[in-house]
This record gives structure tokens, sequence and C-alpha cells, in this order.
């Protein structure tokens, strides 16, 4: 299952309650323990401009806003975030941008795929960025990859 956000490269999977969010369904589950990430991948996309043209895509796919380590994202490919030096708050965290923001953000990230997310030469955390500037921003991640 593909999800993609608003058509506003500044619009994205706003995360900013602690709660648990899992992918990896195919529908038909009962139970969460049923789930497989790998065989029913759950796709978390900022291509939401032209079909395949990154130039135009979401400059962040996913946003985390002050959460305690109670929030977890779980079993979720995260993919398609262009990062735009042009713009500061546009030039951090293509695939997530964790925000402490006057308190801290610590939240869990397990069993996720990381790819396909990019940036310019002055561009920093094309798969995650953790902005700690005004609190402590420390995600525990658990079984994930960051590839391409």
């Amino acid at each position: 299952m593909r999800y993609n956000g608003s058509t506003d490269r500044y619009k994205t999977f706003l995360v900013n309650y602690d709660v648990k969010i899992f992918g990896g369904f195919a529908g038909m589950e009962t139970m969460r323990s049923q789930r497989n990430w790998d065989t029913h991948p759950t796709i978390l996309s900022g291509d939401i401009g032209v079909a395949n043209d990154i130039s135009d895509n979401a400059y962040h796919v996913v946003w985390i806003e002050g959460r305690s380590s109670a929030m977890q994202l779980d079993g979720f490919t995260i993919t398609q975030g262009k990062m735009n030096s042009q713009d500061l708050l546009a030039n951090f965290g293509a695939g997530i941008y964790n925000n402490a923001d006057h308190k801290s953000s610590t939240p869990t990230i397990q069993n996720c795929i990381f790819t396909g997310n990019q940036g310019d030469t002055n561009s920093r955390g094309a798969g995650m960025f953790n902005n700690g500037y005004y609190g402590t921003a420390s995600p525990t991640l658990m079984d994930c990859i960051f590839s391409n």
C-alpha cells in the first residue's frame, strides 16, 4: 500500500502525538503479530507532484514533533523526500525530520526502510535529521535500513 501526502511540498505526514503506527498489513489480519512488512510493504512517499520526478517532491516525508519514546513508527518504507537548500526549513531531513522544539523528541522507529530520499550539496540528513537545537532529539532505531 502506498500513501502520498498533499501536493504542497511543505506538507508531510505529521506525528505530533505519542501514538503507535504500524505498517505491513495485507488487510485480513486479526492480530498485529500477523503482519509482514517485507511481504506487504507500507510506503510513505514524498512523490507528490509529477510521478517519478523527484524535483517536485515533498521536502520531508515524515515530521515528528517533540514525541517521547512511546511514539512508535514500525514497518514502513519512507521514500522520495527531496530537500532543497534554498529554504532553511526544507534543507534538513528528507525522509524524517525529528524536531525536539523546546522539549525532547525520542520516538521509537523500527523495521523501517529509508530509501530514495535526496538533497542537494548543502542539505543535511537525506534519510533522517534530528533537530536537537532546543532540546534532545534522539530517536531509538531498531532494525532499520538506510539505502540510496
